[in-house]
């Protein structure tokens, strides 16, 4: 049985692993002679303006599903690399105009919806990273952030101690989803080339700690499972792991086709 110890050195491994991953990214339309630009994710600016379409404090906020969609599409913007003091005060427009880092709280869900390539996969890319990095220690942060004086985008987001897993749904599409969140974080884990004995310590991990707010479920491109049966599933298997695990926060991405059934 794995001690304390080991269990605190496969966490650092796997969140270094993860800020790897993460941490640059290479957009398809940015390249040279054939090959995509490197780019560090901590220069990009990620934190998209997001129209609050429904929260919970307001519960009669609600928009049928055709004008919801016209609304998000109108509230997001394509730009991943724009001047951060010229767009500074783009939030304060609306005041349902809100970043990500505003709504992100322990167990709160969260579905952000938009049409194809405007950075939701890139902002999900951005809190894994963000939140790996900011676990490990002081050694490590050296050789994996690029911007060693703390960029401003690091400031707004609240300072948890989060373990980032993320669910890519175009990876999934082979798994039953009529089993439990666990099972999928093991399919994901594998998909992502971990050690069975990493992922059995790291499983163990993650259920221990979704029930007192220690793990950031990020699920990128609900849309990208292929039939509305799947997603329904997915969906349901989600909604019965988060009334098991109350503290347990998530944040969902989909495209605004995918999401409509089962919004």
């Amino acid at each position: 049985m794995p001690t304390k110890e080991n269990i605190q050195q496969i966490l650092i491994s796997y969140l270094e692993k993860e800020a790897r991953r993460c941490g640059v990214i290479r957009l398809p339309l940015l390249s040279s002679r054939g090959k995509r630009i490197p780019i560090p994710i901590e220069s990009l600016c990620i934190e998209l303006p997001l129209f609050l379409a429904y929260s919970p404090v307001e519960a009669d906020t609600l928009y049928d599903s055709e004008e919801l969609g016209w609304l998000i599409r109108e509230s997001f913007t394509s730009a991943l690399l724009f001047d951060r003091a010229v767009h500074s005060n783009s939030f304060q427009l609306d005041e349902k105009i809100v970043r990500l880092s505003q709504q992100l709280e322990p167990g709160i869900r969260l579905a952000i919806v938009g049409d194809p390539g405007c950075g939701k996969t890139t902002l999900l890319t951005y809190v894994t990273y963000h939140y790996a990095v900011r676990q490990l220690p002081q050694s490590s942060h050296y050789k994996l952030t690029t911007n060693h004086q703390a960029p401003i985008s690091r400031e707004h987001w609240p300072k948890h101690q989060w373990i980032p897993i993320t669910l890519t749904c175009r990876d999934l599409l082979n798994f039953d989803f009529n089993e439990g969140l666990l099972s999928l974080v093991v399919h994901q884990l594998k998909y992502l080339g971990y050690e069975k004995k990493i992922i059995l310590a790291l499983s163990s991990l993650i259920e221990d700690r979704s029930s007192n707010d220690r793990v950031l479920l990020l699920v990128d491109g609900l849309d990208e499972i292929p039939s509305e049966e799947q997603r329904l599933a997915f969906s349901q298997m989600l909604v019965s792991q988060a009334t098991l695990y109350p503290e347990l926060t998530i944040i969902i991405t989909s495209r605004i086709v995918g999401f409509s059934g089962i919004q």
